[in-house]
C-alpha cells in the first residue's frame, strides 16, 4: 500500500472517531459516566468533562483533519496524532499502576490509544524516509 494513501487513510479514520467521540461525550455526558462509573455531581463536574472529553476530543479530530486537507501538513498532524495518543495511553497506564485495575473502559481506550501511536509513528518514519530521499535526488 502507498504510504501516503495509507497516512490519508489513518487520518481519515481519527477524524472520524475523535470528532464522533467527542461530539457525543459533549452533547450527552451520561455516555461516559456509564462507560467508567463517574458521577457528575455539579455543574462544574459536567463542563469539566464537556471539555476535556468533548471539546478536546474534538480539536485532536481536527488535528487529524488539517492534515487530509493540507497536503504540507500531513506530516505534523501524524506526529501530533503519535504525541497526543501516547501521552494519554502512557497516562491511563500509569493511573492503572497508581490505583489499580481498571474497567473495560480503560483497557479500550489503552488499546485503541496505544495501536494509534504505533501506526501513527511507523507512518510518520516511512513519510520521513520518503522525504529524505526526495530532497537527496
Amino acid at each position: 500500500m502507498n504510504t501516503l494513501f495509507a497516512a490519508k487513510i489513518y487520518l481519515a479514520c481519527l477524524f472520524v472517531i475523535w470528532v464522533g467521540y467527542g461530539t457525543a461525550v459533549f452533547v450527552s455526558p451520561a455516555i461516559l459516566a456509564g462507560y467508567t462509573g463517574m458521577e457528575f455531581n455539579s455543574p462544574t463536574a459536567l463542563t469539566e468533562v464537556r471539555a476535556m472529553y468533548g471539546g478536546a476530543q474534538i480539536a485532536i479530530g481536527l488535528s487529524a483533519l488539517s492534515g487530509l486537507l493540507c497536503s504540507s501538513w500531513i506530516m505534523r498532524a501524524i506526529w501530533l496524532q503519535f504525541v497526543l495518543t501516547s501521552g494519554l495511553s502512557l497516562s491511563r497506564l500509569l493511573g492503572v499502576f497508581l490505583d489499580g485495575s481498571p474497567g473495560t473502559y480503560t483497557w479500550g481506550a489503552v488499546g485503541f490509544e496505544l495501536c494509534t501511536a504505533v501506526i501513527g509513528i511507523l507512518i510518520y518514519r516511512q513519510l520521513s524516509a520518503i522525504s529524505a530521499v526526495g530532497e537527496t535526488e
